[in-house]
């Protein structure tokens, strides 16, 4: 696994916090729902902040919200932060959406592959309401998989495929993929279905992040609307329920990890604005 020079982790760290407080304050100056996702949530009920480890910022939206997001962000975010997504970032994978810092890079194995610049990022997730049991299940398998495959257009071997045994099988599997999918659909297909399935028009309460790998459903009051905490000293929006949240995405979550489980980002490219790759060498 890739590692991180002396002190590099703690600028991105220090950068990534100076974000997440200024959209906080452009989320409640345009009346947008956010809260905390995924280990940033957990660093803040386990440690106050930051896994010590962790080199991102997760955060949750309801869809509405996130696509009120795309239209105003160019007008509403301070100077030196940006808002990216595949609608106004050319060859963009994800389904989700980034803040960069301006200026910085932070460029991940995957992106390099697909030809992508990064900047120093939060990810900002959407979320839809589904509907109870096996039907909400299934809206979410395809939107996990439509997912799927755009990062398999965009590159044979993405890094999911990392966790995949045999995985000399699975490779050879995402080449084939990769091939059919470029040859047979677009990318402007796939989102089209991918935001018709999104569209759920219900009011179940039941969230879930549709593109996510293991896109996990949260019950009623346990995402949306938000409660606050603590995070790095700065009060932030979280999941409605923390402890039911992180109950249902990592069990047993106030166990802290043995070092060889513990897992960042670590990038090919990281620069923080002056030109220098401090991962060179690493």
């Amino acid at each position: 696994m890739r590692e991180y020079p002396a002190g590099a982790l703690e600028r991105v760290q220090a950068i990534e916090l100076e974000m997440l407080v200024a959209f906080d304050e452009v989320c409640k100056q345009n009346d947008l729902t956010y809260c905390l996702d995924g280990g940033t949530c957990l660093g803040a009920v386990r440690h106050g902040g930051f896994i010590p480890w962790d080199d991102d910022i997760d955060l949750g939206m309801p869809m509405e919200d996130f696509l009120r997001l795309t239209r105003i962000a160019d007008d509403v975010l301070p100077e030196g932060i940006s808002f990216h997504y595949s609608g106004n970032s050319e060859g963009f994978v994800p389904l989700f959406g980034k803040l960069y810092k301006d200026g910085t890079r932070f460029v991940e194995d995957d992106f390099v592959a697909a030809g992508v610049e990064e900047g120093i990022f939060i990810d900002i997730f959407p979320y839809i309401q589904i509907e109870e049991g096996k039907a909400g299940v299934r809206r979410l398998n395809k939107t996990q998989s439509i997912q799927k495959m755009l990062y398999l257009m965009a590159n044979p071997q993405p890094t999911i495929l990392n966790s995949l045994s045999p995985r000399w099988l699975f490779s050879a599997g995402a080449y084939v993929a990769h091939g059919a999918l470029k040859l047979f659909t677009s990318r402007k297909r796939l989102e089209k279905r991918y935001y018709k399935l999104c569209d759920t028009d219900v009011n179940t309460g039941i969230w879930a992040n549709p593109t996510a790998a293991r896109p996990f459903p949260f019950g009623d009051g346990i995402m949306f609307p938000p409660s606050q905490i603590e995070f790095e000293g700065v009060t932030v929006n979280a999941p409605g329920s923390p402890q039911g949240f992180l109950e249902i995405v990592f069990g047993d979550y106030l166990t802290v990890p043995a070092p060889e489980k513990r897992h960042t980002h670590a990038p090919s490219v990281l620069d923080f604005g002056d030109g220098v790759n401090v991962m060179e060498g690493r």
